[in-house]
């Protein structure tokens, strides 16, 4: 099958400025009573966020289960996701799995299918330390063809800590990284990180404001599902300078 150009690659001919900023859904993954991903509701909730204020989606992340999705479940999930959302929005697909290889084939399905970005936590059930993690992201990154990347910083869940000192070498091992998504509480790494030069999305919706002040560039998390227009209204009034 033929890989679907991005969104940021049709921008390119289109004139269209996509960014990767703003409110990004992190989407649950609708599935049938048989396991098998409900590909009408899944396309149904990205049209609805696109429609009120999604400036994109953080697909099969934590909220989406990407980690215990099948092989098969994550690359109907990308192609579902690329199709929906193509020319209208940014998807960042969550390729993280228990092993390199299958992540690493969920890289290769986001690319396949048009996804703009993908995103990855660290190994998290054999954690070999900082080098670990690195080769880990290095063969992820290499599967996935020169798609930006994000790291995705979950310690509560991974029991691994991105660290500004371990992103710096992760950002010298892997070219493609352009930033994180940071869902630790230490909200000064956002600062840090955003002094690297990395596009740092906060984890946290409840507290969206903080993180902007810090220099995040907007916010990924389930609550942005259920209401992405008030969300879109703040990072809105943010980008304007209003704070009444």
């Amino acid at each position: 099958m033929a890989t679907i150009a991005t969104a940021a690659e049709r921008s390119n001919i289109s004139g269209n400025n996509l960014e990767f900023k703003g409110v990004f859904p992190a989407n649950p993954t609708p599935v049938d009573s048989d396991g098998r991903i409900n590909e009408k509701a899944l396309e149904k909730i990205i049209e609805d966020n696109l429609t009120h204020g999604a400036d994109g989606f953080w697909i099969a992340g934590s909220t989406g289960e990407g980690p215990v999705m099948s092989e098969v479940q994550r690359e109907t999930t990308a192609r579902v996701a690329g199709e929906t959302i193509s020319g209208k929005g940014l998807s960042i697909m969550h390729v993280g799995a228990i092993s390199t290889e299958s992540a690493a084939k969920g890289a290769k399905a986001a690319r396949q299918y048009g996804c703009d970005a993908i995103c990855c936590v660290p190994p998290f059930f054999f954690r070999g330390g900082d080098q670990m993690t690195i080769d880990h992201y290095k063969r992820v990154a290499d599967a996935s063809d020169g798609l930006p990347f994000f790291v995705y910083n979950l310690p509560q869940l991974t029991q691994v800590e991105i660290t500004p000192d371990l992103m710096e070498k992760i950002v010298d091992a892997v070219p493609n990284v352009v930033g994180l998504k940071h869902s630790a509480m230490n909200f000064g790494d956002i600062r840090l990180f955003a002094d690297m030069g990395l596009k740092c999305f906060s984890g946290n919706g409840t507290l969206p404001l903080p993180a902007l002040t810090m220099g995040a560039v907007g916010t990924v998390d389930a609550p942005l599902s259920l209401a992405p227009w008030h969300y879109a209204a703040l990072y809105d009034a943010w980008e304007r300078g209003d704070m009444e």
